[in-house]
Order: structure tokens, then C-alpha cells, then sequence
């Protein structure tokens, strides 16, 4: 397993964090954007304060992926992709430009009252059950797409 943690800011612009097991990843703030990739075979943990992921940034494991974080950017062709549980904890998200946020066997996204921005293209999908809570606004406007094939739960102010 692969376990990186920091107090400082992780900088993953462009590079690549690959593992055949687990990736847990803490810091002050997470930039994998720039076509930066995080890859596992395992699990994926990531718990920080801003993860900026677009521009062509990819997450993806073939177990579960759990995201903590005050902000996720996943805009701009960003990937979060997991063949099991995709679990994030925020407080926004902007999917804004083609942003992917799917798993094949469910999504769990809270935003404890932050908003969703998920237009032009944005995508969050799964075959299994769709849990979306407390966001505070969520914008879906212009080709965006919230599906899911089973249950799909949705709480939100506006």
C-alpha cells in the first residue's frame, strides 16, 4: 500500500501515484489536476482541504474510493472512477466542464450543505444506488447528468 501524509500541500500536477494494493493520501490540499493520475488496485483514501482534480486529472481504484475534503474540483474532463463504494465527504463540488464522478456499485456524495455545480457535461452515475445529501444548491444545467439504475435519493435546499 501506498500511504502519504503531510501537513503541507500534495502536488501531484501530472505525475502519477500507482499502486498494486492501497493509495491513502492526507494533506493541507491534494492537486492532481494536469492529467495527473492516482491509481489502485486497492482502496483509495484521500483527506484534505481543497483536491483540485481537473484538467484531465483521474482517480480510480478497483475496490472503493473515499474523498474527504472542504472542496472537490473535478471539472474540466476530471475522472473519480471506482468498481466499488465511491464515498465523498465535501463541502462543494464543481463538476463544471465535463467532469466524471461514477462508481459500478454505488455513490455516496454529502456535501453538508455545500452546492453542486454539475453543468456542461458534468456526470455522476452508477448502476447501483445514488445517495445525494445535504447539498445546499445544486446546479445540473446545460448537459449535466445525475443517473443511476437502482435507487436514487436526493436532499437538498434549492
Amino acid at each position: 500500500a501506498l500511504a502519504l501524509t503531510s501537513q503541507a500541500a500534495l502536488d501531484n500536477q501530472g505525475g502519477r501515484l500507482l499502486s498494486d494494493a492501497g493509495v491513502t493520501l492526507k494533506g493541507a490540499s491534494l492537486d492532481n489536476s494536469r492529467s495527473g493520475v492516482i491509481s489502485a488496485k486497492g482502496a483509495v483514501d484521500i483527506r484534505t482541504g481543497v483536491l483540485d482534480n481537473s484538467r484531465n486529472g483521474g482517480i480510480g481504484s478497483n475496490a472503493g474510493i473515499t474523498l474527504v475534503a472542504a472542496r472537490l474540483d473535478n471539472g474540466q474532463q476530471g475522472r473519480i472512477s471506482a468498481k466499488g463504494l465511491l464515498d465523498a465527504n465535501l463541502k462543494g463540488l464543481d463538476q463544471r466542464g465535463g467532469g466524471v464522478l461514477v462508481s459500478e456499485t454505488g455513490v455516496t456524495l454529502d456535501l453538508n450543505g455545500g452546492t453542486l455545480v454539475n453543468r456542461d457535461g458534468g456526470l455522476i452515475a452508477t448502476p447501483g444506488a445514488l445517495l445525494l445529501r445535504q447539498l445546499g444548491a445544486v446546479d445540473n444545467g446545460a448537459g449535466g447528468e445525475i443517473s443511476s439504475d437502482r435507487a436514487f435519493t436526493l436532499a437538498a435546499a434549492s
